[in-house]
């Protein structure tokens, strides 16, 4: 049984030939990496595959990235100022080191953006879903209300009081 098949035996509520190891995703794994082809070949992954545009910020929002480095530096423009977030990469992992909603205030600026909803685009997701192939289970990446705070707001700021 490939990881694919099991996977969608074992959502079906049926038996598989074992129980599936499914991690959600490569965490922060360079998708490129030999560490995430490992993960890949060795478990029953879920994969997420983007469908282009972003589903909360829309068509209109805009940003320019940089690099420094090992850093990327994303300015993200608004109409009430712009905003700076920073993503580290190393060989073997990464992890945004400086989210683009420090305060308030700039979630204010982020709120400000004009909305135009984006067109889904699925190159992307069939490209990843054929590379993947029958080692795992691609799944259309879609924002969510519960994460999307997440990716702007650092963790130490959200939860101090």
């Amino acid at each position: 049984m490939t990881s694919r098949e099991r996977i969608l035996t074992a959502i079906g509520g049926e038996k598989p030939d074992r129980v599936p190891v499914s991690p959600f995703g490569l965490g922060h794994l360079n998708p490129n990496s030999a560490a995430a082809a490992e993960l890949i070949t060795k478990t029953d992954p879920f994969i997420s595959a983007g469908i282009s545009g972003n589903s909360f910020m829309g068509e209109l929002f805009q940003s320019e990235s940089r690099q420094e480095g090992n850093d990327t530096v994303t300015t993200i423009v608004t109409p009430k100022g712009n905003l700076t977030q920073r993503y580290r990469r190393t060989h073997v992992t990464g992890c945004m080191i400086e989210f683009p909603c420090k305060n308030a205030e700039d979630v204010e600026k982020y709120l400000s953006i004009p909305f135009q909803p984006s067109d889904p685009n699925v190159e992307g997701f069939l490209t990843r879903r054929a590379e993947i192939g029958e080692e795992g289970l691609v799944l259309a990446g879609i924002g969510d209300a519960i994460c999307l705070p997440a990716t702007i707001l650092s963790p130490i700021c959200a939860c101090s009081g």
